[in-house]
Parts: structure tokens; C-alpha cells; sequence
């Protein structure tokens, strides 16, 4: 029997309001916005493939040059 086919991802989900926090994820924290933080350790990590949802193109953007795939999504969710 073949084995089945596997892939490590990361998906990573990045609202671009948070309620308490209003543009958390594009905040600088030690000069880099906070989801750069995120991205980087995902690619640190050698996964096979990272996704970001996000409702926000500047996170989108950030996401699509650190290599990984922007999930755009509706900002109800």
C-alpha cells in the first residue's frame, strides 16, 4: 500500500481590527509589525507551506513577500 501523501503547514489567521486592539497585527513591535514576527517564525520553522487569512490587503501584501499564501477573506469572519 502507498503511503499517503503529507504537508506541514501553518495557517495564520491576521483580522486587521481586533476589537481591543485596533490594527494589532500591523503594529511595529521591536520595528517590525507584529504579523512579520509570526510570518518569520513560520519560516523558520521549514513547514511545507503558510497561509495567512486576512480581510486586509496590507497584511495580505506583507504575507505575500515573506513567500506565503494570502487567504482573503470577508471581514464578518
Amino acid at each position: 500500500m502507498a503511503s499517503p501523501v503529507t504537508a506541514t503547514v501553518a495557517l495564520i489567521p491576521a483580522r486587521a481590527n481586533s476589537q481591543r486592539i485596533p490594527g494589532k497585527n500591523l503594529r511595529l513591535l521591536g520595528g517590525k509589525p507584529l504579523i512579520q514576527w509570526t510570518l518569520e517564525a513560520a519560516a523558520a520553522a521549514q513547514l511545507d507551506d503558510i497561509y495567512v487569512s486576512s480581510d486586509s490587503e496590507e497584511i495580505g501584501a506583507l504575507a505575500i513577500a515573506q513567500d506565503a499564501v494570502w487567504i482573503r477573506r470577508p471581514p464578518e469572519y
